[in-house]
């Protein structure tokens, strides 16, 4: 304030200067005293116009405060900036240089084309994919990342009985004790579960895209596999491509199917589904899955919650596949009649009316709670050449799935599920229906159930689990050769299964992991397997048991996905 009234007093004075000049009258005290003096005038004009000039000159006086002021922050920033630098060093130990005008100078960074010392250059500002490092497998194209993935495993597989289906199992196909096979005891080293893939994550006009590859030696088996060169099957797991934007997302490809329980959300991704932790590829029994072709759109209401609705191929299966018990046809139809079903060999000749409809609901309160409503809906539908009648009938099931981690590392898990003309997702190892004299269909009821502990404690992953899938009976009368056929009924053969059940313990062992070199590793397993048929002969045994032991070996790649944000 007191440089305020000073200024204002020169203004006032200066102003006062140039009236009495502008009258031609002397200041008093001029030597030319001798003029007469003429006392000056001062108008409400001139009060007006010093008072504008006293405004301007505060004014400018404000800016200038400020203009020091700012002066000074930049100072103390420099400082605090400068003594930093001098104890900040680089991973080997040397203080950090930066280069100005071809000389090293310690904690020095040019700003704006001016050299202030402790001030790092400013960034450019990153784009929406860049949010990850990316890992030694990773390659980055624009702003895209492609990701190997995959395993190289060793499995050893040895059972009390001749099950005769490699590092994979066929439940149902367990043999009797009062057999040969249940006589003779199997063993099989193979490498068929190494497994390669890769992924593709980008982010385009705010969608998170993803395509997924995923693929394993598993195929159809050459006759001579086992014979000289051991040469396996390359064959397709999953391909599919998925987007997303804002609460929508769209999969399209070959995936696991809805009916697959989730760890987590309603994705395809492995990762993200339970298909247990087992050593055996075929995985366990009660697992209800399936890794099909179809499409699916899930909303996202919230972060928590994911809705998802689809369709997949549909088959007309009964029987079978993968040691699955087989229904039998009334005698008085065609051979035209068992082609219009899947028997597990029958592949694109028999018919499929429409793919089936799911749908699930994923409820993800936190990390450690994972819980979902899935279901199913189909048809199928035979002719009868004879009457040249066309017969339908709706399938479909349900199944309500949870993950809970208790505490740290220890999680429990339960799998329901129950439905009509479902077989086919209980691994084959039922028929969905039986076909009636008149070909018509009905459907076979089934029931499965999947539940365990898992538990991670530190390298180490212990887990057990009990499973059992559950097959109705359909008694089919015969018209011609006057008795019960179709499925469970009075003389059924023993591959008609009632029940299939599997109790397994194991582990899976880290041995070293390095993010730069991938990852060795160690399994094992122990299953008690038993299956029991609805009819029984005479002194037939009333199950077949075997008990199965698994080793594995496995370098993993290292490496892990992007994660990516949308903006």
């Amino acid at each position: 304030m007191k440089k305020l009234r000073f200024v204002s007093f020169l203004c006032v004075s200066a102003l006062a200067a140039h009236l009495f000049a502008a009258d031609g009258v002397d200041a008093p005290g001029n030597a030319n005293s001798g003029s007469t003096v003429k006392p000056a005038t001062i108008t409400a004009a001139d009060i007006e116009q010093l008072r504008k000039r006293i405004a301007e000159q505060e004014e400018q006086i404000k800016q200038l405060q400020k203009a020091v002021a700012a002066q000074h922050e930049l100072l103390d920033t420099t400082l605090r900036a400068v003594e930093a630098s001098t104890t900040a060093t680089t991973p080997s130990g040397n203080a950090r240089l930066v280069n100005i005008g071809g000389t090293a100078v310690p904690g020095v960074a040019p700003i704006g084309g001016v050299a202030v010392p402790g001030v790092a250059p400013t960034a450019r500002a990153a784009q929406p994919a860049m949010a990850a490092e990316p890992n030694p497998l990773q390659l980055k194209i624009g702003d895209s990342y492609l990701t190997p993935f995959g395993f190289m495993d060793l499995t050893y597989v040895g059972r009390t009985t001749n099950i005769g289906s490699g590092i994979g199992t066929n439940f149902n196909a367990a043999p009797y004790s009062n057999t040969a096979a249940g006589q003779l005891k199997d063993s099989y080293l193979a490498i068929q579960n190494s497994r390669i893939g890769a992924r593709f994550d980008s982010i385009f006009h705010d969608t998170k895209v993803l395509a997924y590859w995923e693929s394993d030696f598993l195929g159809n088996q050459p006759t001579n596999v086992l014979v000289t060169s051991n040469s396996q099957t390359f064959r397709l797991r999953l391909l599919f491509a998925d987007l997303r934007k804002g609460s929508w997302e769209l999969s399209a490809g070959q995936m696991w199917g809805l009916m697959t329980p989730n760890r987590v959300g309603v994705g395809s991704v492995t990762s993200d589904v339970f298909y247990t932790d087992t050593v055996d590829v075929n995985y366990h029994a009660g697992l209800v899955w399936d890794r099909v072709p179809g499409w699916r759109a899930i909303y996202h209401p919230t972060d928590t919650i994911a809705w998802a609705f689809g369709m997949e191929n549909q088959q007309q299966y009964v029987g079978g596949s993968s040691g699955g018990g087989s229904i039998v046809l009334p005698s008085n139809l065609s051979s035209s009649v068992a082609g219009e079903t899947n028997s597990g060999a029958t592949s694109f000749s028999a018919p499929g009316v429409r793919p089936d409809l799911l749908s699930k609901l994923a409820f993800d309160p936190t990390s450690a709670f994972h819980t979902e409503l899935a279901g199913v809906w189909g048809v199928e539908k035979t002719y009868n050449p004879a009457t040249s009648n066309n017969y339908s009938r709706a399938n479909g099931g349900v199944s309500f799935n949870n993950n809970l981690t208790l505490w740290k590392g220890f999680r429990v898990i339960e799998n329901a599920t129950y439905g009509q003309g479902i077989g086919r997702y209980f691994f084959g190892q039922g028929p969905d229906f039986v076909i009636n004299s008149d070909a018509s269909p009905t459907n076979i009821k089934a029931a499965a159930t999947l539940d365990g502990i898992e538990y991670t404690i530190g390298k180490t992953v212990l887990y057990a689990y009990y499973g059992s899938w559950f097959f109705g009976r359909e008694n089919v009368w015969d018209p011609t050769a006057k008795k019960f056929v179709g499925y469970g009924y009075t003389g059924s053969a023993n591959s008609q299964a009632r029940q299939i059940e599997e109790y397994t313990a194991g582990f899976q062992q880290t041995i070293w992991k390095d993010p730069r070199y991938g990852a060795l590793l160690f399994f094992g397993q122990y299953s008690y397997l038993r299956h029991a048929p609805w009819y029984i002969t005479g002194s037939a045994p009333s199950s077949a048991v075997s008990n199965m032991f698994f080793l594995n070996l496995r370098y993993q790649l290292p490496g892990s996905a992007p994660k990516l944000e949308v903006k």
